[in-house]
């Protein structure tokens, strides 16, 4: 291995064992994160993952027609295939939030909810009131 390559595996080495070397957060809690903070937010994360359920079980039965067939008459029937890209589209979105979600109940269970999967630093509790299933700081998050 040249000697820069080796200079940058130390480098790295260096960092995770100076963040490993931190204070470990108490479980559920970020560094920085009030306590009570880390208990809200999960318990908002719980509600939003039941809304997005009953939303997604709301998709599914519109675009199967289990309540309302489909109409008989084409012109009818070209809108609701329209509708039915939309719809299509949410239940893709709803999904992925519903991923999201878990992976914010997780990281609480392991106890790194709050904590930047990036850089290791604490996420600012100001972006977890907004998004409470973000996994990075607004830094490593980037623009977008």
């Amino acid at each position: 291995m040249p000697p820069q390559a080796n200079a940058g595996v130390a480098s790295v080495t260096a960092r995770r064992g100076a963040r490993t070397a931190r204070e470990k957060p108490a479980p559920g809690i970020a560094p920085g994160l009030h306590p009570g903070g880390a208990g809200a937010a999960r318990a908002a994360l719980e509600r939003r993952k039941a809304e997005l359920e009953e939303r997604l079980a709301r998709v599914h039965r519109d675009l199967v027609h289990a309540e309302v067939p489909l109409e008989h008459d084409f012109a009818e029937q070209a809108v609701q295939r329209e509708n039915e890209e939309v719809l299509a589209h949410l239940e893709s979105h709803t999904r992925l939030e519903l991923v999201r979600i878990g992976r914010a109940l997780a990281r609480a269970d392991r106890g790194e909810y709050g904590v930047c999967e990036s850089c290791g630093e604490a996420i600012d509790p100001a972006r977890l009131a907004v998004v409470p299933e973000a996994d990075r700081c607004v830094r490593c998050a980037g623009p977008g």
